[in-house]
């Protein structure tokens, strides 16, 4: 069934574009799918000191269709402040881009949607809208739990959670407007991939940041229970990051680690092509783990290779141990190891084909129908 267009869109994130974080990715995506299920998108992101790209060389950066509005929106971006203190840096620059959008807002068409993911701006953002300054319905997507979002309901229309651990804890605040939407995955893009064939050296491959909460130290720590002919490839991180993690490997003098750093999601999928195995570490002692719906998860999914993942409740939302994933203790490098040698002793290619069959639920695509799906219901009173 086709959903009929009959809405504009206002997509807002504070978040640095070009980056290397996932949600800017994810931002990027979800502009693209929501184009085919609204009349009009537009991305608005603040502006900030940073690789000059034009309109079409973002869109090709993050292998996505140009079929919505990138727009700038003026920020407090000093590189003094961000020397000198991070985090005054950080709240100058949000409630300096909350400020001028909001005030942009005003001006536009009181029957355009507002979708955030801007957490500092909304508690400004929903007390416009609770007073009258602010006539357009707001829909706030949750990638953590905040106390603070309860005291704020009152200013917008819905909440989007990525699990249903997310939307227990918001229930348990007395929310009751949410919808679950787990993030999702282009399947097209991994639809070409070739098989691995047997080698001498199995290829251990992890993409994305390198965040403790990530579970990224405890693979390195099981690298000392293989042998030469496993190699752990690693692809992402960033300038927070890669300089601890590449200092772990070297004062550990850990072997057959290769760190790849950042690359454009294009060159990404080269490297999940080289994959034997894919990982999902994450790491159960941070919350951020029981928050998370990782890209990577729906991506190592339809890429058709076995994966490996903590088992965590937030995982165990999509992932079932050996139906269509293997699941090992969080945290635990040597179980992590002895199910890295189970994998490659036994025949997964049913684990494999399941989780390619569970993946097609979740799609960009379908991710944005249902939300546009639910919009509408507030719209119909």
């Amino acid at each position: 069934m086709v959903v009929s267009k009959n809405m504009n869109l206002i997509y807002i994130s504070n978040t640095r574009i070009p980056s290397e974080k996932a949600n800017t990715y994810q931002s990027m995506v979800m502009c693209e799918a929501f184009s085919k299920y609204f009349d009009k998108v537009e991305f608005w992101y603040p502006k900030m000191n940073n690789k000059k790209l034009n309109n079409n060389d973002i869109h090709e950066f993050y292998g996505v269709d140009n079929n919505f509005i990138l727009k700038e929106i003026f920020s407090i971006d000093s590189k003094l402040f961000y020397i000198l203190n991070k985090k005054i840096w950080f709240i100058l620059e949000s409630i300096s881009f909350a400020i001028v959008y909001i005030l942009k807002l005003r001006k536009e068409d009181s029957e355009k949607i507002i979708f955030t993911r801007d957490s500092l701006g909304l508690k400004i953002l929903s007390r416009f809208k609770k007073y009258g300054f602010i006539k357009q319905k707001i829909f706030f997507e949750a990638h953590t739990y905040s106390k603070n979002i309860k005291y704020l309901f009152d200013g917008f229309d819905g909440l989007i959670v990525i699990n249903n651990y997310l939307k227990k804890l918001y229930e348990k605040d007395g929310i009751q407007n949410i919808l679950v939407a787990h993030d999702g995955v282009k399947i097209t893009e991994y639809s070409n991939m070739k098989k691995r064939s047997k080698n001498k050296i199995s290829n251990l491959v992890y993409t994305g940041n390198l965040f403790q909460w990530k579970g990224v130290y405890t693979i390195l720590d099981a690298m000392k229970y293989f042998n030469d002919d496993i190699k752990l490839i690693i692809v992402g991180g960033s300038s927070d990051t890669l300089p601890q993690f590449k200092k772990y490997i070297k004062n550990k003098k850990i072997k057959n680690v290769e760190v790849i750093g950042f690359v454009k999601k294009n060159d990404t999928l080269d490297y999940i092509e080289k994959a034997d195995i894919l990982i999902l570490p994450n790491s159960a002692k941070d919350k951020m783990s029981y928050y998370t719906s990782p890209l990577k998860l729906f991506e190592y999914m339809a890429s058709k290779r076995p994966i490996i993942a903590s088992k965590l409740p937030s995982i165990e939302e999509i992932l079932e141990h050996k139906n269509n994933a293997i699941l090992f203790e969080p945290d635990d490098s040597k179980d992590f190891a002895e199910k890295i040698e189970w994998i490659l002793g036994n025949d997964c290619n049913k684990i494999i084909n399941n989780a390619y069959k569970k993946v097609q639920e979740y799609t960009w695509d379908k991710r944005t129908k249902s939300i546009k799906k639910w919009i509408d219901e507030f719209n119909s009173f």
